[in-house]
């Protein structure tokens, strides 16, 4: 069997009854993904991306603290674009990519059109994050090395994985749906720094709305092109057998979402400068004096994070998630790094661009570089001062991630956080009851209704 079949008879054929812990860490991860694209439908790629799709037409699908409604895949697209316009949302190790911001904004975009339950929605989310991360272990990180970036192209399969189940599909239409959604798979990690990269998930999610609506209507499509002779396996990275062979064989046993998590961002930025934002805020709280005694910062990172870290002195919120400088600078004059770090007034702060000059990035070899947050190679920062005296950082642990979790607490604050500039317009405590209970819900409905701003 291809690839292609094994991953349609799971989503067609697996249980829909699943275990508290998926059930928990899929209801927080839409809990934080609805909070991001509140938080991003303002931003500049959100108003661009809407400004685009308006003229082709209005439907049923909400846009996220918007006043209007779109057609699913636009709605899909816009919504997929704000949950990652300040890289906040979350990201996973295995298949490297943002998994919830490509399959939510599918999933909440097709929810307008038929009758689905809460439980429905983290039944598809649970299954769509499987897809992703089961070829994230046939794929990566050679793929992902090679420049393709897996929140697009292995997001798009995932999102169709996610509408396929949602709508009930059977085994040759979720098959076809598959294989349509890895025809328009693409995307280049190239795009950091532009609002190219903050659309990606919205284009996986739009991916996966329509190859599931092509497949519904009949369209036909190979069930080779995942890991066949011409494939994606054999075009975009070493195409290993073995690897594919133990993925498929762990398909929903155990579910990958329990396996291996999810990781809730502590902060808006992209994850390769989480580790060392920890260990410049353990310096900030051992600071005895301002920031004006620092005389010089040293980074130690892999390697490979400055393929995407690469601006020393941003200009832009979107230059700004991919600078190690700019996080640790912002870390060590304020001990932390929230979306105000990303206005324009904080990015042209003159003493966090006094700091960004002193930095020093140290590349090193990773222990192990298919581990991307390894607990034994951790990411440092050292801070030397005028007096001759210095001050050391280390983080081995990411925050958010399954080892070290977000507390109910903590996930609450980053809620209120990214709904501050809507709170005069949604009822901020009933959004998260009802988030907070989405599995109770045997209906959408009330839990849609407050996702729209002004719209009957």
């Amino acid at each position: 069997m291809s690839a292609i079949e094994k991953l349609a008879e799971l989503i067609s054929a697996a249980h829909r009854e699943h275990q508290l812990d998926a059930i928990a860490i899929s209801r927080n991860a839409l809990i934080d993904t609805v909070a991001c694209m509140f938080a991003g439908s303002t931003s500049l790629v959100a108003e661009k991306t809407l400004q685009s799709v308006t003229a082709w037409g209005s439907g049923d699908s909400a846009v996220i603290g918007q006043s209007v409604k779109l057609n699913p895949p636009f709605a899909a697209m816009v919504n997929g674009a704000s949950a990652h316009a300040f890289d906040y949302d979350d990201f996973d190790e295995v298949a490297n990519a943002h998994p919830s911001a490509v399959i939510f904004p599918a999933l909440l975009a097709l929810a307008a059109e038929e009758p689905v339950s809460g439980m429905d929605i983290l039944d598809a989310h649970i299954v769509g994050v499987e897809i992703m991360q089961r070829l994230g272990e046939a794929m990566n990180m050679d793929h992902y090395r090679r420049g393709w970036l897996s929140t697009l192209t292995l997001g798009s399969i995932g999102a169709a994985a996610a509408c396929a189940r949602l709508g009930r599909f059977d085994h040759a239409t979720t098959a076809a749906a598959l294989s349509l959604s890895a025809s328009m798979a693409s995307g280049l990690t190239n795009q950091g720094g532009f609002l190219a990269k903050q659309l990606h998930p919205g284009l996986a999610a739009k991916n996966g709305v329509m190859a599931s609506a092509l497949a519904a209507a009949g369209i036909t499509a190979s069930e080779q092109t995942i890991d066949g002779p011409i494939s994606l396996a054999n075009s975009m990275g070493e195409h290993q057998p073995h690897k594919f062979a133990a993925a498929m064989a762990k398909l929903g046993n155990p579910w990958s979402i329990v396996e291996y998590g999810l990781i809730t961002k502590a902060y808006p930025t992209c994850g390769y400068t989480h580790r060392v934002i920890d260990a410049a805020i353990e310096i900030h709280s051992k600071l005895k004096s301002s920031t004006e005694n620092i005389r010089s910062i040293q980074i130690s990172i892999p390697d490979y994070y400055l393929d995407l870290l690469i601006y020393s002195s941003p200009g832009t919120a979107a230059e700004a998630m991919f600078s190690a400088e700019y996080s640790v600078a912002t870390a060590l004059v304020h001990g932390n790094f929230g979306l105000p770090a990303l206005t324009n007034e904080a990015i042209a702060d003159p003493e966090i661009t006094r700091l960004c000059g002193l930095v020093t990035v140290v590349p090193r070899t990773p222990r192990n570089s298919n581990i991307i947050y390894d607990p034994l190679d951790p990411d440092t920062v050292e801070v030397q001062f005028d007096d001759g005296s210095s001050s050391y950082g280390e983080t081995t642990l990411l925050t958010g991630s399954p080892a070290k979790p977000m507390s109910k607490a903590t996930l609450r604050s980053k809620f209120d956080e990214c709904l501050e500039n809507h709170k005069s317009l949604v009822d901020c405590n009933d959004l998260w009851v009802l988030l907070s209970h989405t599995e109770q819900l045997d209906k959408l409905n009330s839990l849609v209704d407050l996702f729209s701003i002004g719209v009957d």
